[in-house]
């Protein structure tokens, strides 16, 4: 650490000894400069900054819980030596790969299924249209008087007459 960095660290420390009231506790420094403080019953920390709950004859800090009068509860993220003081250190990162494939596989899942929502409704659009427009081809060919020209072919084979041709005359009888 250069000189300045360790001027600038210990003048920061100093001021916030003075300035921050820790909680009326009493606080100095060590012969190597570093902050010290004795902090008043129930706070803890490098300048008394954590506020514990009575529990037994201890206390318990970091939002922990006492239990039966005698032992603390540690919340997540924290855990120790009875008052619940000291960081519990961040996992490993192989459980949390486990959670990013699962939300993964979960993600996919919902874009499959929106894919195969869309296409399935897309092919019933198809068809609803399909027959939309054969119906109105069917409209405009009965307003014109019957089939159109191009379907004229249609009654003029028969498979059942000798010949393959049937009039459009009335039968006779």
């Amino acid at each position: 650490m250069t000189v300045v960095a360790t001027v600038f660290k210990l003048l920061w420390e100093a001021l916030l000894i003075f300035l921050d009231n820790n909680n009326n506790s009493t606080c100095g420094k060590k012969e190597d400069g570093t902050p010290t403080c004795i902090c008043q019953l129930g706070y803890s920390g490098d300048r008394c900054e954590f506020a514990g709950t009575l529990c037994g004859v201890g206390y318990c800090y970091n939002n922990a819980t006492c239990v039966d009068g005698k032992s603390c509860d540690c919340p997540l993220g924290w855990q120790g030596n009875a008052n619940c003081t000291l960081a519990t250190p961040e996992k490993s990162s192989s459980g949390s790969g486990i959670k990013w494939w699962g939300g993964l596989l979960i993600t996919g899942a919902v874009v499959a299924a929106i894919s195969v929502a869309v296409a399935f409704g897309l092919k019933k659009y198809k068809e609803k249209m399909d027959g939309v427009n054969r119906f109105n081809e069917l409209k405009k060919s009965q307003m014109r008087g019957g089939a159109e020209s191009d379907d004229d072919d249609a009654y003029d084979s028969d498979p059942y007459e000798e010949g393959g041709k049937r009039s459009r005359t009335t039968p006779q009888l």
